[in-house]
């Protein structure tokens, strides 16, 4: 059952570029938890974020909650649709974050800082791995280097 055409309402900070991380979640039914689960998302320090919400035609409250909370949502929707995946499809749809998280309707962050920490984790680990590169690039041209010494060739 469609509530009709999605409501589309994003946070100011979020207008005219890419966030960096995308927050889908799919409900049916869930405003029991739901409150808390945004709510959770509302508190984070880290606010370059989106977050999407694809309903499954809920009948309990869950698009009441979505409409209070429509101004944190960069897209949601509630129609009937075809379970849980196919919610996440819908919104990964318009999704534009550099990284995608999935959170149930029952869930909620730990913390205002997880959203924080976990892109300081994102970042080291990216550092880590150019890091890697950079020496797996250094040992590979080395090997090259004693390959033609080998073989009696002059290094370029």
């Amino acid at each position: 059952m469609s509530t009709g055409p999605p409501v589309i309402a994003a946070p100011a900070a979020a207008v005219g570029q890419a966030p960096w991380l995308s927050i889908v979640v799919a409900t049916w039914n869930a405003a029991r938890t739901l409150e808390r689960c945004l709510a959770s998302i509302a508190a984070q320090t880290e606010q370059d974020l989106e977050l999407l919400v694809a309903d499954g035609g809920s009948t309990d409250g869950t698009v009441a909650s979505l409409h209070r909370h429509s101004a944190q949502s960069a897209w949601w929707k509630s129609r009937r649709d075809g379970g849980i995946y196919d919610a996440w499809n819908q919104a990964l749809a318009h999704a534009r974050g550099r990284y995608i998280c999935f959170l149930g309707a029952d869930d909620a962050w730990a913390s205002p800082m997880s959203v924080a920490a976990l892109r300081a984790e994102a970042k080291a680990e990216v550092a880590k791995q150019a890091e890697y590169r950079a020496f797996l690039k250094s040992e590979s041209e080395r090997s090259e280097l004693i390959r033609l010494a080998r073989y009696g060739r002059s290094a370029p």
